[in-house]
């Protein structure tokens, strides 16, 4: 949700969360590796707060987590295992250097994807007045904040507070500006994750490296409601459909063992804590949690439910998997596409090779669910949409390109790519998928910050685009028909119908609304204290 970058090595390889190997692990800040984002799975950027009811399968959200696991799986004799390649970043743009190619699948029904229960439920405004200014106390650069807006009740800011190694984090009025409350913690503002906002309660975590810890602050005051400590092989995050605070537990010196423990988002306290990492999500809140040993299915959509055995064969680090249309279909360590079948009368589920009808969905490295009987298959250099058509898998769209932020939507995931043709360094352009289609929604100039990729929420996304003197931010709805523009720059966050902003001043730090006419007269507020 708050934007921040799981990666291994993105720096030089822009699909390095998407590939298998990567597990939850230690964050990496935005500032750190600009352009990377999602959670463990694919699991797209997260809205607060979500209607009841998050996506893994390497990223979340986003959407994607990552660290290494030593140690390459069994395979058949007489077949290599399937390599992953890591290129830098001139090499990745010499492989596929040239214009994108999107395939017209334009004579194709769209599928039924059905209900998307893990859907964002972030609105974009129809239109952007300015609705007021509010200036915070505080030093620091774009490192050192965080912004999100709660619906149209709560801007909440993460700002350096101007003493050393402290964070001044503030709750302001989303329709007023007026500042409700300000609490200082003794932690850099780089080291802080918002994670989500569930119940009433601000979900952070602090990732700094001396120590970890997860913390629910209330929305009424920013008091401290409970705390966690943690070490570094304990990662929170919120998974996609649902609203329960999720850590991946990794015991040190274990390459291939974790637990999963959910936590109630009121109090802070463990409901239980079951075997395995998250694996893959349906979109509608049920989630895949397994690995080697084994794999089970809760579904979180409506808080927490017992979990169901799915199958006692489980899949390795090396391997994804993915939740489509109620099937189970792994991309194994040879880049084989198969159907986990569990079966009662088998303690160990029955894999079926699956056919595939074209050589666009060769040399895998990644994949996961775009909603109903549709997926995404990312490669080296290429992203490809499918669809599962009995125990055929056919290819919907390709084109080359790396994924860099991931939407779930109503409709069903959509994409920001960055185009081959200009390369996968900072500053280049990006496109704006429609996952299930493949159609393309709109363009996007260069992103010279994390937080100027492409935003994607409920029911549109925002891009930036460079003009005469700055740049501007472009609103779009999901059938790609522009809304508005406004020309801001900085931190830019969406909440039920309204734009929040956040910038870097010589008097302090600038937060301000922007939204329809009707919500409430403008104003100016000033820093209070």
């Amino acid at each position: 949700m708050d934007g921040s970058i799981y990666a291994f090595d993105v720096a030089t390889d822009p699909d390095a969360m998407w590939k298998p190997g990567y597990v939850p692990g230690t964050p990496v800040e935005p500032a750190d590796v600009p352009e990377r984002a999602a959670d463990p799975s694919p699991s797209p950027s997260r809205p607060p707060p979500r209607a009841a009811g998050a996506v893994t399968t390497a990223p979340t959200s986003n959407d994607e987590i990552v660290m290494a696991v030593d140690g390459p799986p069994d395979v058949p004799a007489g077949r290599p295992p399937r390599r992953r390649l890591v290129l830098g970043a001139t090499a990745t743009l010499a492989l596929v250097a040239g214009a994108a190619v999107l395939i017209d699948r334009s004579d194709q029904d769209p599928p039924d994807i059905g209900p998307i229960a893990a859907a964002d439920d972030r609105r974009i405004p129809k239109s952007v007045e300015a609705r007021w200014t509010t200036l915070l106390p505080g030093t620091g650069n774009a490192v050192s904040t965080r912004l999100e807006i709660i619906g149209q009740e709560l801007v909440v800011v993460v700002v350096d507070d101007g003493s050393r190694n402290r964070t001044s984090i503030s709750g302001v009025d989303a329709l007023t500006g007026a500042i409700r409350w300000r609490r200082s913690f003794s932690f850099a503002p780089p080291e802080v994750r918002i994670l989500d906002v569930i119940d009433e309660r601000i979900i952070l975590e602090q990732v700094g490296p001396s120590q970890r810890k997860l913390l629910g602050l209330a929305t009424a005051d920013g008091s401290v409601a409970w705390e966690l400590s943690a070490d570094e092989h304990a990662f929170g995050l919120v998974l996609d459909g649902s609203q329960l605070v999720t850590r991946v537990l990794r015991p040190e010196g274990v390459p291939d063992a974790f637990a999963t423990e959910f936590l109630d988002p009121v109090s802070g306290a463990t409901i239980d804590i079951v075997s395995g990492r998250p694996l893959t999500s349906d979109l509608s809140g049920t989630w895949l949690i397994g690995g080697r040993d084994g794999i089970i299915s809760i579904d979180l959509s409506a808080g927490w439910s017992a979990p169901v055995p799915v199958s006692s064969s489980g899949i390795t680090v090396d391997e994804q998997l993915a939740s489509i249309d109620g099937r189970y279909v792994v991309l194994d360590e040879l880049g084989d596409l198969v159907e986990l079948v569990p079966d009662p009368d088998d303690p160990l589920a029955t894999r079926r090779r699956l056919r595939v009808s074209s050589s666009d969905l060769a040399q895998l490295d990644a994949i996961f669910p775009a909603g109903g009987p549709t997926f995404v298959g990312v490669g080296r250099g290429f992203v490809v949409g499918a669809r599962l058509d009995g125990d055929e898998v056919a290819s919907m769209w390709r084109v080359q390109a790396s994924v860099r932020t991931v939407g779930i939507t109503p409709q069903g995931v959509v994409l920001a790519l960055s185009e081959a043709g200009a390369g996968f360094l900072d500053g280049v352009d990006f496109i704006v998928v429609d996952a299930v289609t493949g159609e393309r929604l709109a363009a996007s100039g260069p992103a010279p910050s994390y937080d100027q990729l492409p935003l994607i929420v409920g029911d549109g996304f925002i891009v930036t685009q460079e003009i005469v003197g700055g740049r501007e931010r472009i609103g779009y709805d999901l059938d790609g028909n522009e809304l508005w523009r406004l020309p801001v720059s900085g931190t830019l966050r969406v909440g039920n119908g309204l734009v929040a902003t956040l910038n870097n001043t010589p008097a302090g730090f600038e937060v301000a609304i922007y939204g329809p006419d009707e919500l409430r007269p403008a104003a100016t507020v000033a820093p209070d204290g």
